[in-house]
């Protein structure tokens, strides 16, 4: 049986709780970490630091804009 393509995730809000996500992310089979978006800079690189090409955002509507994701993680 063959492997379904990894959905494209994004995650907004790259606090605590966000890179617990994104970390999630990056550990399942199935999914890829796209794109992440906080106000906060040091938040969205660590979030990016979890995986290559990840794109970072300021803000919800900026990585809506730029980011080709599948679905958004809040």
């Amino acid at each position: 049986m063959e492997k379904p393509e990894a959905l494209r995730i994004g995650v907004v809000g790259c606090g605590n709780h966000g890179g617990a996500l994104a970390q999630a992310v990056v550990r399942s089979d199935n999914l890829r970490l796209l794109a992440c978006a906080d106000p906060d800079a040091a938040a969205t690189r660590r979030v990016a630091a979890l995986a290559d090409g990840v794109s970072t955002h300021e803000s919800l509507a900026d990585l809506l804009v730029a980011a080709d994701v599948d679905a958004v993680l809040i």
